[in-house]
């Protein structure tokens, strides 16, 4: 969710006015559309640098309320299989 917030505040708030502002209001014409991209960019990241500093997804349990699903033996048994079966296939090549 928070990079779907992140894309819209970049085109649509800074993005756009930023290259309407630097084609329409400075001299630079069309050249001021195509310098809006670096600058939203950069300013982009340092807006996502700050958030990451910040450090609430530390907070967040991204395993509560999950039940791990149990495996059998006779589960645990094939994926050996698999595993050992492969690991030859890998050595005979």
């Amino acid at each position: 969710m928070m990079t779907m917030i992140l894309g819209i505040i970049s085109m649509f708030v800074l993005e756009i006015p930023l290259a309407y502002w630097l084609s329409k209001q400075t001299s630079l014409g069309v050249d001021g559309i195509w310098r809006a991209f670096p600058i939203t960019n950069i300013a982009m990241a340092v807006i996502c640098y700050v958030i990451y500093l910040r450090g609430k997804r530390k907070e967040k349990n991204l395993t509560q309320g999950q039940v791990q699903p149990q495996i059998s033996d006779d589960q645990n048994e094939v994926k050996e299989e698999a595993v050992a079966e492969l690991g030859k296939v890998i050595l005979n090549s």
